[in-house]
């Protein structure tokens, strides 16, 4: 599979317009409609289908918080929790692709913060018992 085109609802089901990706030394193979029980290796191609669907309506997602940070190949990204959404749709994204949510980064940056000072703190014991 390459990507996912459309979608349409047929009966109680949802299926999705796949396209293949064309390999060496075999015909090119016809887009066809799949149930999503099927797009087996396609779940990740599906929730950024999902992404762009909401991108190309005029929604966007929006960060319920923000749970953890990391740099990933010289990037900095923020593990999101998406409002609205099951916490296995959590994804890591980066900085950039997070604009509107400053108040959610901040947030998280203050209480990583005062963690990090906490954590100083149980570590480096005063010494009023000497």
């Amino acid at each position: 599979m390459n990507k996912i085109l459309d979608q349409k609802l047929v009966g109680a089901e949802t299926r999705y317009l796949v396209r293949y990706v064309k390999h060496r030394n075999q015909p090119a193979k016809q887009d066809e409609w799949l149930p999503e029980a099927q797009l087996r290796e396609g779940r990740r191609m599906l929730v950024e289908y999902r992404k762009q669907l909401k991108i190309d309506k005029g929604e966007a997602y929006e960060v319920e918080y923000i749970y953890d940070k990391r740099i990933a190949n010289g990037t900095v990204e923020y593990h999101v929790k998406w409002k609205g959404y099951r916490k296995h749709k959590d994804d890591w994204e980066p900085a950039t692709n997070l604009k509107g949510s400053e108040d959610a980064i901040n947030e998280f940056n203050a209480k990583g913060a005062s963690q990090q000072k906490s954590k100083k703190r149980k570590k480096n014991p005063s010494s009023d018992s000497e």
